[in-house]
């Protein structure tokens, strides 16, 4: 990873944090948050949203938790209630403090409405005691900030950290050239 040390010590000392951790991670498309967050934990539980059904999304996500939980491949979930019990269920399976990511989350409630009410209640009832960091992640600059960080969002307040990942600068971007000189790195 070239030049991404300010923003991996931000995620690594959340990781060390001796509390439950909420961060939002956002900034535009191609930056590389999603490579980011792949090179800034061990063994995350990575789950990334598209514009499927909610119900599709859902049991996409339950894939990985079924192996955890040594569920059979049938389940299938009919609401986000049962997919946070879940969650909650193999978060507790953990020696260690686990990362959950959600990746492009701004699909999610654009997809379900419903969706933020109720990660709120189940952040506040169980995430927030255990020994997690979720990360919800996307792309959409201006719906991250109405979704996750606008004052008339149900997750407002809850949030222990945030980080805009901003694009490379030159000279950030030009250590992918160290082979050429100044002039062709231009």
């Amino acid at each position: 990873m070239i030049n991404r040390k300010t923003e991996k010590a931000f995620i690594q000392k959340k990781m060390k944090s001796g509390k439950a951790e909420l961060l939002v991670i956002y900034g535009r498309r191609r930056v590389g948050k999603t490579y980011l967050l792949e090179n800034s934990f061990d063994s995350p539980l990575f789950f990334t949203a598209d514009l499927s059904s909610p119900k599709q999304l859902m049991n996409n996500f339950m894939n990985p938790l079924k192996k955890i939980l040594d569920l059979p491949d049938s389940l299938r979930i009919s609401n986000w209630n049962e997919f946070f019990q879940f969650l909650a269920n193999a978060v507790r399976t953990f020696k260690t403090k686990q990362a959950i990511i959600f990746d492009e989350f701004q699909y999610i409630p654009q997809k379900d409405d419903s969706f933020l009410s109720i990660f709120q209640k189940w952040w506040d009832k169980e995430f927030s005691k255990l020994p997690v960091v979720i990360v919800l992640c996307g792309s959409y600059v201006g719906m991250i900030e109405k979704i996750a960080l606008s004052i008339n969002s149900p997750i407002y307040g809850r949030r222990t950290g945030q980080y805009l990942v901003a694009p490379m600068n030159f000279f950030d971007a030009s250590l992918f050239l160290k082979k050429m000189d100044i002039e062709n790195r231009i």
